[in-house]
């Protein structure tokens, strides 16, 4: 497996969906480049962690979105588009708004934990600007207004505690993309998740050194992508 990390422009200087222009373009240029690392141009998958989780769902439901792809890219071959034929989500922000109102503590089917709103409200204002904005940009909440979009199969590892990500918005966008016909493969490993970077959030950690969790989880990927890339 070739492996390329993307980085993408946040704020404060830019916005969504500023970070989705360039991971789509990354998809593009590593589609372009694929053969001279001896890769298959029509075999990518796309994973992220936590936001990067939630915009990699996105690319693999938009991925002819013209605001997502605004960012153009020559090339000798013809035109190049971001489809991906699988998408790996660890600890994702599948919900924006509903994390947000979760922050804010106004919510009643879960509860935030104390000081969570500190960090996370600040950081969906600057990166969101409006509750409709984050709407608009939620998987389960794009499948319920039945927008179309690709259904690219989806492995999804969490554990079942986990503070900064809600249970019931990744149970939701688990039945909702199920229900348009799409394929989900869970691996929920039991407790609470360990500390992301930085400290500030918890879910699915796999920095070195790795624990058995983690090694398990990039057995599982590794499984999965082999099975949907080949």
């Amino acid at each position: 497996m070739i492996v390329v990390a993307l980085d993408f422009t946040s704020p404060p200087e830019a916005f969504y969906p500023r970070s989705l222009m360039d991971i789509h373009y990354g998809i593009r240029w590593c589609k372009t480049n694929a053969q001279e690392w001896n890769g298959i141009p029509d075999k990518i998958a796309i994973m992220g962690t936590s936001s990067g989780a939630h915009l990699a769902m996105l690319i693999g439901m938009r991925p002819h979105d013209l605001r997502y792809s605004a960012l153009p890219l020559l090339t000798q071959t013809g035109e190049v588009d971001g489809t991906v034929n699988a998408v790996i989500l660890c600890s994702p922000v599948i919900d924006p708004l509903g994390r947000y109102r979760y922050a804010k503590n106004l919510r009643d089917d879960c509860t935030a934990p104390p000081g969570l709103a500190d960090r996370v409200v600040p950081m969906h204002d600057q990166y969101w600007g409006s509750e409709d904005a984050m709407a608009e940009a939620a998987p389960a909440r794009i499948l319920a207004r039945g927008e179309p979009v690709a259904l690219p199969p989806v492995l999804l590892l969490a554990h079942s505690e986990e503070d900064a990500h809600p249970t019931p918005d990744r149970v939701e966008f688990v039945r909702q993309y199920r229900n348009a016909g799409g394929l989900v493969s869970e691996k929920i490993f039991e407790g609470e998740g360990g500390l992301l970077a930085g400290g500030a959030t918890k879910g699915l950690s796999l920095r070195e050194p790795f624990s058995d969790i983690a090694r398990e989880a990039l057995a599982v990927m590794s499984s999965f992508v082999r099975e949907h890339i080949g």
